[in-house]
């Protein structure tokens, strides 16, 4: 009675705000005539835009670039969250675009307000800015209240793709955001909410060339927290062509609710999302290609989409086990979870057909007094876990794809005061953020896990010629790195372009002068690809700058 009298109220709104132009979704299937009167409950949905904040903070009175910053100034434990002492910050989440950091986390105001923030740095993560702080009380029907929240970047369209859930809405439950790529002068980011059926806990997000992928578990026809999955494209957040629609599952081809503690990852051949059934007490994994043509090609199995349908995907259990993470490179993946005070890792590689034909290894990381386990894979070679032992934050590393891990260490300054609850830490390839209390509160802490990493520090000295400094700030030493070095004036004779060739020690630096022959207001770019660029302004007279 309750599923119908739902339904009944649901089509009585859609009556009532047909004017704005909704989409009901729908799939052509005696199979799906069961999900048909649900799935048009789906498509309540409103529109807005948010404004950068107007003031933003930082931990540290400095620029937020620094050319003079030096290895052995690099602070270890930077705190994040510094704008909210008394309020619980928690789960964070990190990803790089070029050679800026952006992390989100759960801003905990009070007990009826949780916002989002979206913050970045380009100095390496010594200090911090917040862009944009998303909350759900924007939108009508809404609690206030967001939670798991999570960005991708999406590199065909230059968008970071953000996704978390109300628990506490009326309607629109799950709140999603595209944001600019550009994301330190970015002003707007649109937002978009939708609802479905009842209850909304979980959330994870994920991202194809070209779109933006959010995966929720909620209480959907006889299943507790089951998935519900959307494609949205931008700038509309519509689905993209062929599609059906938003899909629920029915677990008819793998049974994976309840489901908690969702997590996503891509790699060259498939999209991934793991999850711990709670019920049986198992790690699950399902997944589907990373082609957005097969994607949304119109084949269908058994009545849905074969490959867009979140219950089309083909499952598994891959091992007993809680509180799973995962990652992926190139045709490999990897998952590390609890099982019995241990972590482990499960890695394979993966097929870019319908079946992804997975051949499971297992190995241990570290075990004992162990909690939250977050992988991050630099190659199919490097990888490292970062986890909460005896409240203290450990890196375990390893070189040959997680056949064998080097010893842990801990990374963490101030001992015994990270938090130890599920997606307390998370990691991305330059630095780790986690939960901490050593302030009594929680919060987001981050540290720069530059040991493997190139990372330069541009320098610019004018005078007879530009003199430029590359510094390398990184543990690692590099050899043979092509940097691109332009210069843009109104009248330039010779010097416009040069690509140099260069190898750096770690903690050791360069000098190239760039011989230049022109006039007038000039910009240099010296471009180091992933690793970051840097520019200066100046003036160009005959052979001589000089920096403005």
């Amino acid at each position: 009675m309750k599923l119908k009298l739902q339904i009944t109220m649901g089509l009585i709104f859609v009556i009532l705000i047909s004017s704005l132009n909704l989409i009901i979704i729908a799939e052509d299937s005696e199979y799906q005539t069961e999900k048909q009167d649900l799935l048009i409950t789906h498509p309540y949905f409103i529109q807005k835009i948010v404004h950068a904040k107007d003031q933003k903070y930082s931990d540290f009175n400095q620029e937020q670039y620094n050319p003079d910053i030096s290895f052995i100034n690099l602070e270890k434990d930077v705190l994040i969250s510094a704008d909210n002492p008394d309020g619980d910050d928690i789960h964070p989440k990190i990803i790089r675009k070029d050679n800026t950091l952006v992390m989100t986390y759960e801003k905990s105001i009070n007990f009826s307000s949780k916002t989002n923030p979206i913050v970045w740095s380009q100095n390496y993560g010594q200090s911090w800015t917040t862009q944009f702080e998303l909350d759900s009380s924007i939108i009508p029907a809404t609690s206030g209240i967001m939670q798991r929240p999570d960005i991708k970047y999406v590199p065909g369209i230059d968008q970071f793709y953000f996704s978390a859930v109300d628990p506490e809405a009326y309607m629109y439950n799950n709140v999603m955001f595209w944001i600019p790529g550009n994301i330190t002068t970015a002003e707007e980011a649109l937002a978009y909410a939708i609802s479905g059926p009842q209850n909304y806990y979980d959330s994870a997000t994920g991202a194809t060339e070209n779109w933006g992928i959010a995966v929720t578990t909620v209480d959907a026809y006889e299943f507790n927290k089951t998935f519900g999955l959307g494609y949205f494209t931008y700038p509309d957040f519509e689905k993209p062509p062929v599609m059906g629609g938003y899909y629920f599952d029915c677990n008819r081809v793998h049974n994976s609710s309840p489901a908690d503690k969702l997590e996503m990852g891509m790699n060259d051949n498939r999209i991934f999302l793991v999850s711990e059934q709670t019920e049986k007490g198992k790690i699950s994994i399902k997944s589907t290609v990373n082609n957005e043509a097969l994607l949304n090609n119109g084949e269908l199995q058994n009545g849905l989409d074969k490959y867009a349908d979140i219950e089309n995907w083909p499952g598994e259990y891959i091992a007993n086990g809680s509180d799973p993470d995962i990652s992926a490179c190139e045709d490999k993946v990897f998952v590390v979870y609890l099982e019995n005070d241990t972590i482990k890792c499960k890695y394979s590689t993966s097929s870019d057909g319908y079946e992804p034909y997975f051949d499971w290894n297992e190995s241990t990381i570290d075990k004992d007094n162990v909690y939250c386990p977050t992988v991050y894979a630099y190659s199919t070679k490097k990888i490292i876990c970062a986890y909460v032992k005896d409240n203290n934050l450990f890196f375990a590393k390893s070189y040959d794809g997680a056949l064998t891990w080097e010893e842990p260490y801990q990374i963490n300054d101030i001992d015994g005061t990270v938090v130890e609850i599920s997606g307390s830490v998370a990691i991305s390839d330059m630095g780790v953020v986690w939960t901490d209390n050593r302030e009594g509160q929680s919060d987001i802490y981050f540290q720069l896990n530059n040991v493997d990493f190139f990372i330069p520090i541009i320098t610019f000295t004018g005078g007879l010629g530009i003199i430029i400094e590359i510094e390398n700030i990184g543990g690692i030493s590099v050899e043979n790195i092509d940097i691109s070095i332009s210069i843009d004036a109104p009248f330039i004779i010779i010097g416009k372009e040069k690509i140099i060739n260069v190898s750096i020690d770690k903690y050791e630096s360069i000098t190239y002068r760039m011989f230049t022959l022109g006039f007038g207001k000039m910009t240099i770019i010296v471009d180091c690809g992933m690793f970051g660029s840097e520019s200066a302004s100046g003036i160009l007279f005959g052979p001589f700058f000089w920096i403005t």
